[in-house]
């Protein structure tokens, strides 16, 4: 199983950004979105894992069991975005706790 990467950049047509795992409990996660002359934005994910193996033209991209970062139609469900670190940090809390 491959967990999802301390730092991801252009991950989802985001141009520019790179997103930074600040914490992580289990399948829950917060991470910083920093882009050059932008203020950090902030975004809180519940980690998504493949249920069986993925083929793309006969290459494996990935097996059962790798994580995935959310996509945007799962937004609201998933993954929620923040302009400031306390909001973030609250859902945090609340999809720990829940957990």
């Amino acid at each position: 199983m491959r967990e999802l990467a301390m730092a991801i950049t252009g991950l989802r047509g985001q141009t520019g950004y790179t997103y930074h795992l600040v914490k992580r409990d289990g399948f829950v996660a917060l991470c910083r979105m920093v882009k050059p002359g932008a203020k950090d934005s902030f975004e809180v994910i519940k980690i998504q894992t493949y249920k069986k193996q993925r083929v793309f033209k006969g290459r494996v991209i990935a097996e059962q069991g790798d994580e995935y970062y959310p996509g945007a139609e799962m937004w609201g469900k998933n993954g929620w975005s923040y302009q400031d670190l306390e909001g973030a940090e609250a859902k945090y809390s609340e999809l720990v706790k829940d957990a």
